[in-house]
């Protein structure tokens, strides 16, 4: 989760550090959706997470940076099922079947 100034300006309290406010969001955050129960949070400067955004789902945390794993496979395609299904088709008719999923 990337934090811009105008949140830290607008929720950061007088006496906090920008970690301490950082560490406070986390753990609201943390209450409020279970899959982030056992997550740590950790604070990473900007020029410690890559520019290129578009392999997210890559990051992993490294010595208080983030690196790109090229070991993680990419992302299906959102509608690999539908692609799959037209590649497989042999008729017209299966054809019109994967057009009706897609108009409904």
């Amino acid at each position: 989760m990337r934090l811009s100034d105008h949140w830290l300006s607008a929720n950061q309290q007088p006496t906090e550090t920008t970690t301490e406010a950082v560490t406070r969001l986390a753990t609201i955050e943390q209450a409020k959706n279970v899959d982030l129960a056992d997550a740590v949070a950790t604070v990473v400067t900007t020029a410690n997470i890559p520019v290129d955004r578009s392999q997210r789902h890559k990051w992993r945390l490294q010595d208080q940076r983030c690196v790109v794993d090229l070991t993680v496979p990419d992302l299906p395609h959102p509608k690999q099922g539908l692609l799959d299904a037209i590649d497989s088709a042999t008729t017209v008719a299966a054809l019109k079947a994967i057009i009706r999923q897609l108009v409904q």
